[in-house]
């Protein structure tokens, strides 16, 4: 787990002419995620990515998360993202299922943020 987040993006990489901005590492704890997309966001003047949050509900003991975020409960809670980068495009991505809904937001911020690696609209630093 990393317990960290910055974006070092200077005003040359905050053009989107210029190079890819670098951030990271991503701090996993709960808002972490979120906290590092809307940050990215604000530096390169992008609007903040739309969630769409939908609630499961079970009449039966579900497990929901894996490993250490794994829990059992009646509700579950998928969020969708989606991200407007100026004249680019837009980007659409779904999180997996979680427990509560902030987490859930965590998994589709999280989700979207390799995306922009993937598509080589940002490098996340890792170590």
């Amino acid at each position: 787990m990393v317990l960290s987040s910055s974006i070092n993006c200077s005003t040359d990489a905050c053009d989107p002419n210029s190079e890819t901005p670098v951030i990271g590492p991503i701090n996993l704890k709960k808002g972490g995620p979120r906290s590092t997309l809307f940050e990215l966001c604000k530096k390169l003047q992008w609007p903040m990515p739309t969630f769409n949050t939908v609630e499961n509900k079970s009449r039966v003991l579900i497990d929901i998360g894996e490993g250490s975020e794994r829990r059992k409960g009646f509700n579950s809670y998928l969020s969708n993202i989606i991200l407007q980068i100026p004249n680019a495009g837009c980007i659409e991505c779904k999180g997996d299922a979680r427990a509560d809904k902030k987490s859930s937001l965590d998994s589709a911020s999280l989700v979207m943020l390799e995306e922009l690696r993937r598509r080589g609209r940002v490098v996340i630093n890792d170590s």
